[in-house]
């Protein structure tokens, strides 16, 4: 991960929280100041410490982030899998006038309900102090794998 990225997380997180004071906003953007500097990607576990040490609404905001695209590339590998370019274009399958085709797009869309839902589950839980709100925590609730389609 470059520190590109690592900004473009950062802002991310500081800006998608709108109860956020002007003070809060001025040190978070102190922090990305200082990724910025840093001449090096952030070694393993320095992004968590960061999201870790912020304010919980942007705490929130950013495991959001992180777990939202966890998700997105679990959902892609499982449709890559079955030689599609993306969840997407799998979930669109299930418009198709070929069995083969729709039986594949209708396991798209299973995945895609069953990983979003549980993402859900997992961030209304993490809110209100039921389950830690960990990525680590996130992973372990959601789908242990995703069911292919029957021919």
């Amino acid at each position: 991960m470059n520190n590109a990225s690592n900004i473009v997380r950062a802002l991310s997180a500081i800006f998608s929280s709108a109860k956020m004071g002007t003070d809060v906003i001025v040190q978070s953007l102190r922090g990305v100041i200082s990724v910025i500097k840093t001449p090096r990607p952030l070694a393993d576990g320095e992004l968590d410490a960061a999201i870790a040490a912020l304010p919980p609404e942007d705490k929130y905001a950013a495991l959001r982030n992180k777990c939202s695209k966890y998700s997105q590339n679990r959902l892609d590998a499982f449709a890559a899998s079955l030689g599609y370019d993306n969840i997407m274009s799998l979930r669109s399958a299930s418009l198709s006038s070929i069995p083969r085709f729709r039986s594949e797009g209708f396991a798209g869309q299973d995945a895609w309900d069953a990983e979003w839902s549980a993402a859900q589950v997992f961030i209304a839980a993490a809110q209100a102090g039921q389950v830690e709100a960990t990525y680590e925590n996130y992973k372990a609730a959601l789908p242990a794998n995703f069911t292919a389609p029957r021919y």
